[in-house]
């Protein structure tokens, strides 16, 4: 009688040390999939809110300094656009981005893989006007040739120290 009343507790150990292991599993597993960057709610790159991209009403497109919408590879190297957008966010940002393709004659790649951005206010009386021209630089990095870009629309932080992007769209520069 002593051993089977030994072996009850101890088949009741196992199984709450088991059943314990599981739950543990479970709260990191969940855990793990809520600050996934790829599925998760929490996702952030590089300090950049992805979660909530596209979720509102916002969007975002090239224009020509007169301020017609350009078709995709409606721009050239060294050609000056603006980006329109609607959006009820206040003081939105855009930043633009060109990653090299097969005619991309450049220097060097930064760390997101990218050869040409810049991000500027596009809001009215915002602190840095929109003054785009696909490839300038300060660096000269893009030298001439054409690349596959992105423009995305961004609400900033109060301190910017984070953005959450409300809209993209991709176009081309021609060489």
């Amino acid at each position: 009688m002593n051993t089977h009343s030994k072996t009850g507790a101890a088949a009741g150990h196992t199984f709450g040390v088991i059943a314990q292991a599981i739950l543990v599993a479970a709260i990191v597993a969940l855990t793990a999939l809520a600050l996934s960057p790829v599925l998760g709610p929490a996702a952030s790159i590089a300090g950049v809110d992805m979660a909530n991209a596209g979720s509102s009403a916002s969007s975002v497109w090239i224009e020509s300094s007169s301020g017609a919408r350009l078709a995709n590879g409606g721009l050239q190297f060294n050609d000056p656009f603006d980006v329109g957008y609607a959006t009820r966010e206040r003081k939105p940002w855009a930043h633009a981005v060109c990653f090299p393709n097969a005619s991309t004659v450049y220097s060097t790649t930064k760390g997101d893989g990218s050869v040409w951005g810049m991000y500027y206010s596009v809001y009215a009386g915002g602190p840095q006007e929109q003054a785009f021209v696909a490839g300038e630089s300060v660096d000269g990095n893009w030298a001439s040739g054409g690349a596959d870009c992105r423009v995305d629309l961004l609400k900033f932080s109060s301190d910017y120290a984070r953005s959450t992007v409300l809209a993209s769209s991709s176009f081309t520069v021609a060489p």
